[in-house]
C-alpha cells in the first residue's frame, strides 16, 4: 500500500515479506552464527530480526536496501546478545569488528547469489554443481546419480560455463570465496 516494493508486481505485502524471509533466511542464519557461535541463540536473533522487519514493514523505504536493514538489525541483536551473555559468563566469543562483519555479509550474499543461479540450471547440472559445492567427490556423485564420472565432469563443466555466463565477473569472486 503506498510503498514501492522491489519485488515483481502482483505480490501482496505479506507475499513480499515472506519472499524476503525465504530469500534471506539461510544466509542470515549463517551470518549470525558466525558472530554468536551458538545455534539456539542464532535462531532467536534471526527470528527477532524478521520480527523487527515485519513491525517496520509499512515504514520501510524500498528504494534503500532491505537486506541492509536485515543485516544491520541482525548484527545489532547479535551484539546485544553477546553483551548480555558476557555479563553472566566471560567465556564468550569476542565481538567481531566491522571489517569481519562486512566480509561475512559479502560472503553470505555471494553464496546466496550462487545458489539462486544454480537453481536456474537444468536439473542434473544443478544437482552436480550443488553436490560438488558440498565437497562430494566426482566418483561419489557419479555413483549417487548412476552415471559415469565422465558424464559428471561434462555436466560440471557445462554448469560452470553457464554460471560464468549468467553471473559474469561475480562468479570468479564467488568461486574464490566458496573454494569452488
Amino acid at each position: 500500500m503506498g510503498h514501492k516494493s522491489p519485488y515483481p508486481a502482483g505480490h501482496g505485502e505479506v507475499g513480499d515479506f515472506s519472499d524476503v524471509v525465504h530469500q534471506n533466511n539461510e544466509s542470515l542464519n549463517a551470518f549470525v552464527f558466525n558472530i554468536l557461535q551458538d545455534m539456539a541463540a542464532t535462531e532467536d536473533v534471526v527470528q527477532e530480526t524478521f520480527l523487527a522487519l515485519w513491525l517496520n514493514w509499512d515504514r520501510m523505504d524500498f528504494n534503500l536496501s532491505v537486506r541492509n536493514f536485515i543485516y544491520v538489525t541482525a548484527r545489532n541483536f547479535a551484539y546485544r546478545h553477546l553483551r548480555t551473555r558476557k555479563r553472566f559468563n566471560n567465556n564468550i566469543p569476542a565481538i567481531p569488528g566491522e571489517e569481519q562483519i562486512s566480509a561475512w555479509i559479502i560472503q553470505e550474499e555471494a553464496i546466496r547469489l550462487l545458489k539462486d543461479a544454480i537453481e536456474k540450471l537444468p536439473g542434473r547440472t544443478a544437482e552436480v554443481i550443488r553436490l560438488s559445492l558440498e565437497g562430494m567427490p566426482q566418483e561419489k556423485i557419479a555413483e549417487q546419480m548412476n552415471v559415469s564420472v565422465a558424464n559428471i565432469k561434462k555436466l560440471k563443466a557445462i554448469g560452470i560455463v553457464k554460471l560464468k555466463n549468467t553471473m559474469g565477473p561475480v562468479f570468479s569472486m564467488i568461486a574464490y570465496i566458496t573454494h569452488f
